[in-house]
């Protein structure tokens, strides 16, 4: 079931006094995960520092957007647009990335460590020190992609596509 922000802030929300004031500040706890409003069109959305933990917005245009410190972890995205986006330390910890759209894509010193990304298309993306161990980089295309510092450790490469264009099973 979708979890919206309208959805749960009644049944949520933790009251925080305000020095000299005599009401309280609502604010949502740090360990609800949520769906963003914008979803599935989130095109040029500020979703920094975003927690979307969990859960499953296949489909979503999220190209251009600020995820930058968002946390995805085990997310169902497949299918996805993330092209263009500024996911600087974006965490995608065992997500389903199948099909996803990364052209182009900051993903700089995130993690993408145990995710699925089983056909996706990483053409010119940055990968600069981006955790990739365990992660299903089968059918990948990562033509173009800036991989330094990038850790493959045990990742799986099948007919992976590398940086510099050549076809893969081993690793790029």
């Amino acid at each position: 079931m979708k979890k919206t922000l309208a959805a749960v802030a009644a049944a949520t929300l933790v009251a925080v006094p305000l020095l000299g004031a005599s009401a309280a500040l609502a604010i949502p706890p740090d360990d609800i995960s949520l769906t963003p409003d914008c979803y599935p069109s989130c095109q040029g959305a500020n979703l920094q520092e975003w927690n979307a933990n969990e859960q499953s917005m296949p489909q979503g245009d999220f190209s251009g957007a600020n995820l930058s410190k968002a946390t995805f972890q085990a997310a169902k995205l497949q299918g996805s647009n993330f092209s263009g986006i500024n996911g600087y330390k974006f965490y995608l910890y065992k997500a389903n990335l199948t099909d996803v759209d990364f052209t182009g894509a900051n993903l700089s010193k995130g993690t993408l460590k145990k995710a699925n990304l089983t056909g996706a298309n990483l053409t010119g993306a940055d990968l600069t020190k981006v955790n990739l161990k365990k992660a299903n980089l089968t059918n990948a295309n990562l033509t173009g992609a800036n991989i330094k510092k990038a850790k493959f450790k045990h990742a799986t490469f099948n007919n992976t596509t590398c940086p510099d264009g050549t076809i893969t099973n081993t690793g790029c």
